[in-house]
């Protein structure tokens, strides 16, 4: 996996004691391998194993600072708002690429007296007529999926104190804007309980799915 970055900014020096900074970012990731294809995926669920999302992202950002210094006593005002992403977290989507449910199938054996697994020292002829029927995992990544993100900014004013103290009162809000969501697309509604709750099973009993999609904060 790769990912790839450009910044752009500028300082601006709007009066004598006003500054503002304003800058731009965009990134691009790039994933140069393609998972396998499972066509039994489509067939159940309508996403495809082999298609992975790579969202760009452009982050705006600016600030600003006000010097207000009178006589002896320094003071300011600044301030700043921006959006950001940071390092896109490809953990997301590596599931996807090691669980297609085509490469490796999980088989179970509840042991017992009369249900025993022989040892066998070749590697090369292991039991393979044993335990339950193999059940596969399907995880896959939204196309529309966008890494996450937030929009972050704070407004503070800074005054010098007696004894070479400063002091600072300053507001800092963040709010999410993309964040990611793990939903089970393999649990459909089976039945009601007599208190309304719901009960779930599984769509598929020989599947296991998680399915990471975007979610607007």
């Amino acid at each position: 996996m790769a990912q790839f970055g450009v910044y752009a900014g500028d300082q601006w020096r709007v009066r004598p004691r006003f500054t503002l900074t304003y800058g731009i970012r965009w990134d691009k990731p790039h994933l140069p391998d393609t998972p396998t294809a499972n066509p039994a995926s489509v067939a159940s669920y309508g996403f495809r194993t082999d298609v992975v999302p790579s969202p760009q992202q452009w982050s705006p950002r600016a600030g600003f600072n006000w010097d207000l210094t009178r006589g002896e006593v320094r003071q300011q005002v600044r301030g700043g708002v921006g959006l950001f992403g940071g390092r896109n977290p490809f953990v997301y989507l590596s599931n996807q690429y090691g669980n297609t449910g085509i490469e490796f199938r999980r088989i179970s054996l509840t042991f017992n007296a009369a249900n025993s697994v022989p040892f066998t020292a070749n590697p090369d002829n292991q039991p393979k007529s044993l335990g339950n029927a193999g059940t596969n995992e399907i995880d896959v990544v939204d196309p529309d999926y966008k890494f996450p993100s937030i929009v972050r900014g704070n407004l503070a004013y800074d005054r010098s104190l007696p004894f070479g103290l400063v002091g600072d009162v300053e507001l800092l809000f963040t709010n999410s804007v993309e964040d990611v969501t793990y939903r089970n697309l393999n649990l459909v509604q089976t039945s009601t309980r007599p208190d309304g709750r719901p009960f779930f099973g599984p769509r598929q009993s020989n599947v296991q799915r998680r399915h990471p999609a975007p979610q607007h904060g």
